[in-house]
């Protein structure tokens, strides 16, 4: 399985960006698992880093080494990228194994609260994403502004079909970038987790989401998609994504609960 970082180059844990990062996580399909990348305690950026300053960076680099492809979010701050996220790209870009960033894949995604959706601190990313030899994946022009209006209560994305098609593509780009094809996708609202397989739909998770409780109803496959292993693909995605969201998982269908008793290290 391909591992995908997520990024948020904001340090407020209720940002938009990682509201936004977490949300671009549950929509990668079956073989990328999305992984969160922490940049808030990085050290500024130099080259000469003293040894506690080096320690502090060793998790993030380790992490970033043994990631496929990457997921970048940016809020705009005086029509700039926030100097956190510079800062994370400077680091991993020069290091003692060399730039952890060459020839990866990433999308690169802004978000505001006002209209224009942070587009001049998404082009500032992309370039400093091509300078150290990050491929961009497109389309690159996902700028989300007003962005708390597209938010449900529980923090998932309610955009219009146009916009989450537009990131159901670049999520596919970004998939085959990284040498996946004709993999399982996941389409998540407030009630329902589908799983598609090409243009087909080949299960459902019935679900209800209150406060940090996800309560998985139902899962169900049609007769011609069963003894694939679908409804665990479709277990394991929804507990990827309730620890994105922080959220605990109720199994009150009978399937979530014998996936539970038989997987107790899941709870």
């Amino acid at each position: 399985m391909k591992k995908i970082g997520l990024i948020a180059g904001s340090l407020r844990q209720k940002s938009l960006a990682r509201q936004l990062a977490r949300n671009l996580g549950s929509l990668l399909p079956s073989e990328l698992l999305p992984v969160w990348v922490s940049i808030d305690d990085l050290p500024l950026y130099s080259g000469h880093l003293t040894d506690q300053a080096q320690r502090a960076c060793g998790d993030f680099l380790t992490q970033i080494a043994g990631l496929d492809g990457f997921c970048l979010v940016t809020p705009e701050i005086n029509h700039e990228m926030p100097g956190c996220l510079k800062n994370a790209l400077d680091i991993a870009s020069a290091t003692e194994q060399g730039n952890l960033w060459l020839g990866k894949p990433a999308i690169i995604a802004s978000v505001s609260t006002g209209p224009m959706g942070g587009i001049s601190a998404s082009t500032s990313v992309k370039q400093v994403a091509l300078t150290v030899g990050l491929r961009v994946i497109q389309p690159s022009e996902l700028y989300f502004g007003d962005f708390p209006n597209l938010l449900a209560p529980s923090g998932l994305l309610r955009a219009d079909q146009e916009t989450l098609s537009l990131l159901e593509l670049a999520v596919t780009h970004l998939a085959t970038a990284v040498g996946v094809q004709h993999p399982l996708n996941f389409h998540l609202t407030d009630q329902q987790l589908t799983l598609v397989r090409g243009e087909k739909e080949v299960g459902t998770a019935d679900l209800t989401i209150k406060g940090n409780l996800l309560t998985i109803k139902r899962i169900l496959i049609p007769k011609a998609s069963r003894g694939q292993g679908i409804a665990a693909q479709a277990m394991v995605r929804l507990l990827v994504i309730a620890q994105l969201f922080s959220w605990a998982i109720v199994p009150e269908c009978a399937y979530a609960q014998w996936f539970f008793d038989h997987h107790v290290a899941a709870q």
